[in-house]
């Protein structure tokens, strides 16, 4: 490894202090979203530890305005080109299609299988468009699909763990929409430029979602216990939010 003066560290897993301890660097600093997440050994590894708190605030854009160093400009969401042709999945033929992708890193972040076939049904009435749906391979995400697959009968073509990374993105990158839940489909649909909706559960959507023209959060309401379940969401609130937007992305492809 070549030696760095500085070093930033932005996650507060074990596994990226033990690699901040091993770089060549002399000056070593953390920057982390909430203090809750300091442990014993952050104060001996690191020269500064910097935790203003992330509160409400986007992610991308604390950490931009956290991290000690000079800038430019102000921040602002990232941008990412759109990946070539030669990365499109084997034998996709589709011009134009939204990408469905109901799975995240975390289960309770899914809605329920019967909800997504329920729109998706009257969203295929409404445009005749076709509907490809991702997933990562994990077990419970790949079965979580096939639940959806199976309700919605014919509606959805399901990619679900047979793509690869550069497939998704270039799926991401080329649909006329992105419907997903608060995950990596999100993101990227983001820096694409891509119309997208996110659903949003338990997580906090100031934190993970930055608002904009064609960049929509749809929000469960809360349970009795105050906390926001995606079982709680209304296929009907989704639908109407859909709607409009593919109603405004007018019939062209992505």
């Amino acid at each position: 490894m070549a030696y760095r003066r500085h070093l930033y560290c932005f996650d507060p897993l074990n596994k990226s202090a033990l690699r901040s301890m091993l770089a060549p660097s002399s000056i070593k600093k953390c920057v982390l979203p909430e203090k809750r997440e300091m442990k014993w050994f952050h104060r001996p590894l690191f020269r500064e530890l910097i935790v203003p708190e992330l509160g409400d605030r986007y992610v991308a854009e604390y950490f931009w305005e956290s991290t000690p160093v000079p800038a430019s400009e102000s921040f602002r969401p990232p941008r990412l080109d759109r990946p070539p042709d030669d990365w499109k999945p084997e034998g996709f033929d589709a011009k134009v299609f939204i990408l469905v992708n109901p799975t995240s890193g975390w289960r309770q972040k899914s809605w329920l299988p019967e909800r997504w076939a329920q729109m998706l049904a009257v969203l295929r009435d409404d445009t005749g468009l076709e509907f490809v749906m991702t997933s990562a391979s994990v077990d419970w995400q790949v079965e979580h699909c096939r639940e959806i697959e199976k309700k919605s009968g014919s509606l959805v073509r399901s990619l679900a763990s047979s793509t690869t990374l550069k497939n998704f993105l270039w799926l991401c990158s080329r649909a006329k929409a992105v419907l997903t839940v608060d995950g990596a489909a999100s993101h990227l649909a983001r820096a694409f430029g891509v119309n997208s909706i996110t659903l949003f559960g338990p997580t906090n959507s100031r934190n993970w979602h930055y608002p904009g023209n064609g960049s929509i959060a749809v929000h469960a309401p809360p349970s009795k216990d105050h906390v926001c379940r995606l079982r709680n969401l209304a296929p009907e609130e989704v639908l109407a939010v859909a709607r409009r937007m593919l109603n405004s992305v007018g019939d062209g492809s992505a």
